[in-house]
């Protein structure tokens, strides 16, 4: 941590909290008394209340997981590892379950909403990339969220930070809102001219499942010792399938099958999920991830990227398989029947694709880039906030 303002202390999570602990494991039931908050009921920092389940759960556990105005819960496992979600107000009795961690911070110490500002900003988060565990499904500790180090002004210095921070975001979040509505509305514009293009073709010809004529082939279970910093390869996880950032490499040996070359076409089947066509070289891939190679030429390589990609809209349609994490079977998908028609065909309808992804492409890619842009200057702005330079 940086040299701090005078006044500024250098504490950690742990001193500022009353308790942090882990929630409750329960089932959960149609009708109850408390709700049970998970991970998936909170989505772009907001819970839709009446969409979470009840648990049943009993009095004595009721004293111990209660949720309480203040309180931040922390993601501790998955894909979200990291975040967190402060209540502000709580109209419903709710506890939270197992795989959230509490804190309940100590207001004569801290304010609630600088510490969970704090855990929007730069310097946290690459605490935690630093720190988290596990290659297929990350998880951070107790122990450890209680030792991430924070900066401590005054409380009214607290106070004070929060309520300029608030007036500034609240313009940029709403750019960011109408940034990420119009990427899912172009999304959506995308979905459509896929079922375009492959409606159409299913009409004309016969379905056959996937296994006739893509070969499914498992990725590599490598440990954790084996994830290295520097090494020969880089490591493939779903973590950044489709993002270049947090890399890690091996020395291992490459197996057959077990690595992708430039060109070869990948599937993320959970997490991160749906198709890709490698564009690198050669890398170790997780087992979260198959390689699909065509059977004797019977499929192109483009027309069967396409065909995954609204397969996979599909797939979530349908809800996959799992409990808030949207996933499907190496058999599962050898079974989902898809259309193959002949090479000219084929090659006529990635033609047909491209040509309507291209105005899409580029009006997503410029919102992207938008969006980009946005977070980017609310992370500088978080950052110098923690600097004492706001």
């Amino acid at each position: 941590m940086d040299k701090l303002p005078k006044g500024w202390e250098s504490s950690i999570v742990d001193d500022v909290a009353i308790r942090i602990h882990y929630g409750y494991t329960g089932k959960t039931i149609e009708n109850g008394e408390y709700k049970y908050l998970r991970i998936t009921d909170i989505q772009n920092s907001a819970v839709e209340w009446e969409q979470v389940p009840f648990v049943s759960i009993t009095d004595k556990e009721v004293e111990k997981y209660k949720l309480n105005k203040n309180d931040i819960v922390f993601a501790r496992t998955g894909a979200t590892a990291g975040k967190s979600f402060l209540i502000s107000s709580l109209d419903v009795n709710s506890v939270f379950a197992s795989y959230l961690i509490r804190i309940i911070p100590d207001l004569e110490k801290i304010y609630p909403r600088f510490l969970y500002q704090y855990f929007q900003s730069p310097e946290y988060w690459s605490y935690i990339t630093s720190n988290v565990e596990g290659a297929a499904q990350p998880n951070f500790n107790g122990k450890k969220l209680a030792n991430i180090p924070i900066p401590l002004p005054p409380l009214p210095e607290q106070e004070r930070i929060v309520s300029k921070l608030d007036a500034l975001f609240e313009r940029i979040d709403k750019s960011m809102a109408l940034l990420e509505e119009n990427i899912t509305h172009t999304e959506s514009l995308m979905a459509s001219a896929l079922d375009e293009v492959f409606l159409e073709l299913e009409s004309k010809y016969e379905l056959q499942p996937l296994k006739n004529v893509i070969r499914v082939i498992n990725g590599r279970a490598y440990k954790k010792q084996e994830m290295l910093n520097s090494g020969k390869y880089k490591l493939l996880r779903v973590g950044n399938f489709f993002t270049s950032q947090s890399w890690y490499y091996s020395d291992l040996e490459l197996e057959p099958d077990k690595y992708c070359d430039n060109g070869d076409l990948l599937y993320a089947w959970s997490a991160s999920f749906g198709p890709k066509i490698w564009d690198g070289d050669k890398t170790i891939f997780h087992y979260h991830i198959w390689k699909m190679e065509p059977i004797n030429n019977l499929i192109a390589k483009e027309f069967a990227y396409y065909l995954l990609q609204r397969d996979t809209i599909k797939i979530k349609e349908e809800g996959g398989r799992g409990v808030g994490m949207v996933h499907i079977t190496k058999s599962g998908i050898e079974k989902r029947n898809i259309v193959v028609p002949p090479d000219k065909v084929q090659l006529g309808a990635v033609k047909k694709i491209k040509s309507l992804f291209d105005n899409l492409t580029n009006l997503q890619t410029e919102q992207q880039d938008k969006l980009k842009n946005i977070k980017a200057l609310k992370e500088s702005i978080l950052d110098k906030a923690f600097k004492g330079e706001l």
